[in-house]
């Protein structure tokens, strides 16, 4: 066959694809000079590479970032190891965590593993997705290989196995008997966390050092919350982290660490909230929300999260909550609203809004007159009028309002005010 096009620059593999090849880089975690595994199809010659700082070079800041990272890491990979031994073998595969009754099919010349099903149909119900570590057993004995998916169809799995991985005799038999393959934490996130911290960091060094590691670090290093906390301590001495006075009223749809995470919000410049799904990080980013409108007049709030089902997610939250105390028009979402969505959530976007406004017959009427105009130059004049009309409407929602919703790439749109000033993020 044709000669694989890329290389791994620290092993020298070859890999046909580049994507394998990135996902060998990464999971082989390649340690000092990190290099982008590309080469050049017509000279067969590699690309100059952009090396990393290596970790004894970060900064303060960015070394705390990574020593974040790692006890996350460290955290989910405990929290799959308790899934395996306590979950039943009915319950991960109803979850799609497992599939069983594999054959496989080693590929010694790239380290790769293929498993489709013994039977020749296609795979039950998974979730395994790129990047997950996939680790390979016979149904009833050890672990034999751990691999990271790299390839994912209806009928197969594919695996590119950890460099140094003994290969056991059975996935070399053709007669090696069935095998299950169950699903890790997905360490090609964490990878490139990693990663985006260290060129991050080397960015401020070239600008003599961002002040964003500064600011954030003595934050961080100082935490005020624990999220795993049962009952209602009094002091400081039974829960092990410090106390901050009350900045709310207590909520009684909060427990005592959700309480906690909401008067930090409010009593500190920047708070970090974290917790696995579940522990009600909505719905305390939704009652901070509440007590600062309650408490504190002028209060504008800035949300942003990285999707519309996330935005949407935590504006319904928001209305739940606040929808009362929050008069129509103070609380917009910019953007498209991800499927169906309440009733009551469309009126609070931008479009609605926009379709009530004062202004909004004015617009109905030129765009009717664009319409029927035939002179290109006076077509373009009511255009130009339109887009104004449109964006002052826009603005003008966006400055009354008590609470803005919108995506991270929306809220660096031209639709907000210039100098648009909000006091909660």
């Amino acid at each position: 066959g044709a000669m694989p096009s890329y290389a791994c620059p620290t092993c020298g593999e070859r890999f046909k694809k580049w994507s394998v090849c990135k996902a060998h880089l990464e999971l082989m975690r390649h340690t000092g000079k990190q290099h982008e595994c590309r080469v050049d199809k017509q000279s067969g010659q590699l690309k100059k590479h952009t090396d990393l700082p290596d970790s004894a070079a970060l900064s303060d800041g960015a070394a705390f970032w990574v020593q974040l990272l790692q006890q996350e890491m460290a955290a989910q990979e405990e929290q799959v190891q308790h899934r395996l031994e306590t979950w039943s073998n009915e319950a991960l595969c109803q979850e799609g965590l497992r599939l069983h009754g594999l054959e496989a099919r080693l590929h010694m010349h790239d380290g790769t593993l293929t498993l489709r099903s013994a039977a020749g149909t296609r795979l039950a119900y998974n979730v395994f997705a790129l990047g997950d570590v996939g680790i390979v057993s016979h149904e009833s004995t050890s672990v034999l290989a751990l691999g990271c998916v790299t390839s994912v169809s209806g009928s197969m799995l594919q695996l590119t196995l950890k460099r140094g991985t003994a290969i056991d005799s059975a996935l070399l038999s053709p007669r090696g008997g069935t095998f299950r393959i169950d699903k890790g934490f997905q360490q090609t996130p964490f990878d490139r966390m990693h990663s985006a911290i260290q060129r991050c960091d080397q960015r401020s060094a070239q600008k003599e050092r961002s002040q964003v590691w500064d600011a954030v670090l003595p934050l961080l290093k100082t935490p005020t919350v624990v999220t795993r906390c049962e009952g209602s301590p009094s002091s400081a001495g039974e829960c092990g982290a410090p106390c901050l006075g009350s900045a709310v009223a207590p909520m009684s749809w909060l427990n005592a660490s959700q309480q906690r995470a909401v008067d930090a919000t409010l009593s500190l410049p920047i708070s970090l909230i974290h917790g696995p799904p579940g522990t009600g990080k909505t719905t305390v980013l939704a009652s901070a929300v509440h007590a600062a409108l309650r408490q504190r007049s002028g209060t504008r709030v800035l949300l942003l999260a990285e999707t519309n089902t996330a935005v949407d997610n935590l504006v319904h939250a928001v209305f739940k909550r606040s929808g009362s105390q929050l008069a129509p028009g103070e609380l917009v979402r910019v953007g498209a609203c991800s499927g169906s969505v309440p009733p009551e959530l469309a009126r609070c976007s931008l479009l609605a809004l926009a379709k009530a406004h004062a202004s909004a017959p004015e617009l109905s009427e030129l765009k009717e007159a664009m319409l029927a105009c035939e002179k290109p130059s006076q077509k373009r004049r009511l255009w130009e009028r339109i887009q104004q009309l449109e964006l002052a409407i826009q603005h003008e929602l966006i400055a009354n309002a008590a609470v803005v919703a919108t995506t991270l790439i929306g809220s660096g749109s031209g639709i907000f005010p210039p100098g648009a000033a909000f006091t909660m993020f």
